[in-house]
């Protein structure tokens, strides 16, 4: 018996095929037809202009066939020839009219983007402005943006809580911690000190160290953490102080940080102008591609309309010639009396007799004796 599997399927597979087969008929009604229909569409720049297909598109048919009636006005009558060109022209314009309506969708996806990108951030803002009534601070992680500003306010509402509480006796082991957190990287000198004053009072681990009598372990914790020092009025007039510097600071690297995103967001705007990345470069391919085809079409309509023209005067009867005049009818040759009496006056203006006047204006030369 061969192992190869037979090409042909059995009886009783052709038996469950057309079973299954008559519970997989598709759409049935009309109505759902045309729903599927645009099923494996993914872009309708090549969509057939189908009335149908233009409403589903969210394009007016009307406008299309007068885009036809337009161009068939202006490229004049033609054979039927001459009206399928025509015909591929208005496709022509009509796609590079869908082509542009995705171009402005394209810079329309971007700019919305931004705007959500923003309405996000300004409600972060908002969420890490703390009230200063607050025991503990809510949140002393920094933004998984990395947005400086949302960083900044968090340090900020964390110094205000701090700056409220503190004089109240309220200390929180996250008040450090916020700080060194908040602080954007390693912690200048005003931070540090504030993070040691802090831990003075609300650590309980530095606390109970601050209390242990191994001289070499306290050696080890000076060195880390700076001189065991006493939490007392003094440390918590010298800690507010701090606070309140370093919320000066703070403040005035908002105003900044501000300034830069407010002139990043104006430069990522700006950038739409030019858009790039893969689908751009696909629409600017398309774009040539329209381009080219309909300058030759539209060369083509025009050589057929000259050639058209041309065929037209070659049809038409020669024009006859105007018959010959008559003798009858020839003008007499010769001066009138008006005339004479015009060159007898201006020969007595001059001094030449009318016949020698006449003799020069034929070109003779006057006789001087």
């Amino acid at each position: 018996m061969s192992l190869r599997k037979s090409p042909q399927p059995s009886s009783q597979r052709l038996a469950a095929n057309r079973t299954n087969a008559k519970h997989s008929t598709g759409p049935r009604s009309q109505q759902a037809k045309q729903k599927t229909r645009l099923n494996a569409l993914q872009h309708g720049l090549y969509a057939e202009n189908d009335p149908a297909v233009l409403t589903a598109l969210g394009e007016d048919p009307s406008e299309y066939d007068a885009l036809k009636r337009d161009l068939l006005t202006s490229y004049g009558p033609g054979d039927s020839l001459w009206y399928h060109q025509v015909e591929d022209l208005a496709k022509l314009y009509w796609r590079r009219r869908r082509l542009e309506r995705a171009q402005g969708i394209f810079i329309r996806r971007a700019l919305l983007d931004i705007e959500r990108r923003e309405r996000w951030r300004r409600a972060a803002l908002v969420a890490a402005t703390y009230e200063v009534t607050e025991h503990d601070i809510p949140d002393i992680q920094p933004p998984p943006s990395g947005d400086t500003l949302i960083r900044l306010r968090k340090l900020l509402s964390s110094l205000e809580i701090m700056q409220y509480q503190i004089p109240r006796g309220t200390f929180r082991p996250r008040y450090y911690a916020a700080v060194e957190m908040l602080s954007g990287g390693k912690l200048q000198t005003r931070a540090r000190r504030i993070v040691h004053l802090l831990r003075l009072f609300a650590d309980p681990v530095y606390i109970r160290d601050r209390e242990e009598t191994d001289e070499e372990y306290k050696a080890i914790l000076e060195k880390d953490f700076g001189p065991m020092e006493a939490a007392g009025e003094e440390q918590r007039a010298e800690l507010l102080k701090l606070i309140g510097e370093e919320m000066e600071v703070v403040k005035r690297e908002m105003v900044w940080a501000e300034e830069i995103h407010a002139e990043e967001v104006e430069v990522e705007r700006a950038s739409l102008l030019i858009p790039m990345g893969e689908g751009w470069e696909v629409l600017l391919r398309q774009q040539e591609k329209l381009d080219r085809a309909i300058d030759r079409k539209v060369k083509l309509l025009l050589q057929m309309r000259k050639e058209w023209a041309r065929e037209e005067r070659k049809a038409e009867p020669a024009p006859e010639p105007p018959p010959a005049p008559e003798w009858d009818e020839m003008p007499e040759q010769g001066t009138t009396e008006e005339e004479e009496q015009n060159e007898e006056e201006a020969s007595a203006q001059n001094g030449v007799a009318p016949a020698e006047a006449r003799a020069h204006a034929d070109g003779f030369p006057l006789s001087r004796e």
